[in-house]
């Protein structure tokens, strides 16, 4: 273990003399000497001179102010004359605007997609699955899917019907979705065999 060593017993003694402890006692009177003199320097009136920042200021939000409306009249000025400007000129040339549906002639109508035949390869490979699994064509889930399908390719037909007579394109329209019904159910019948 280390001992403990008393430093303070080596180091060497010494005494100031005494000037040294004058020349202290002198400084720190001329220090509070500067102290006293500062408070009263405090304490006597000081004059303030008015606050030139918080006028400029002021005069800065005033200044923006009369900017910022400046700048709306002028947008506003700028789209009043241009308005009138068009308009002065439609009028000059009698420019008229106009707005036409134009039909399609009846020629340029592709009315081949709808002209396609019920392939009888979904009826042969739907009874084809049957054979292979006849419990799934039992179920009712099957039977009701597959009266849906009849129902929708009944509607496919008598619309076909109609747009050879009428050639309307809501019914167009509601012809396609019907296939694309008609395509979702076929799928959901094949999904039930696997």
């Amino acid at each position: 273990m280390s001992k403990k060593v008393d430093i303070k017993n080596k180091l060497p003694k010494h005494i100031a003399p005494d000037c040294v402890w004058t020349k202290i006692a002198t400084h720190l009177d001329y220090l509070d000497n500067q102290n006293n003199n500062s408070r009263l320097a405090t304490k006597l009136p000081t004059h303030t001179a008015p606050d030139i920042f918080a006028k400029i200021q002021v005069e800065k939000r005033s200044k923006t102010k009369f900017i910022s409306y400046r700048n709306a009249a002028a947008a506003i000025l700028i789209l009043v004359s241009t308005s009138i400007g068009i308009t002065t000129y439609l009028v000059k040339n009698n420019a008229n605007i106009a707005h036409t549906i134009e039909m399609e002639p009846e020629s340029t109508t592709n009315t081949n997609i709808f002209n396609f035949q019920t392939s009888n390869e979904f009826s042969y490979i739907l009874s084809q699955s049957c054979n292979a699994q006849p419990e799934v064509c039992n179920k009712p889930e099957y039977e009701n899917l597959q009266k849906q399908l009849n129902d929708i390719e009944k509607e496919i037909e008598t619309l076909k019907q109609a747009l050879s007579t009428y050639k309307d394109p809501n019914l167009e329209k509601h012809l396609v979705r019907l296939i694309n019904d008609k395509v979702k159910l076929e799928k959901y019948l094949l999904n039930l065999f696997s």
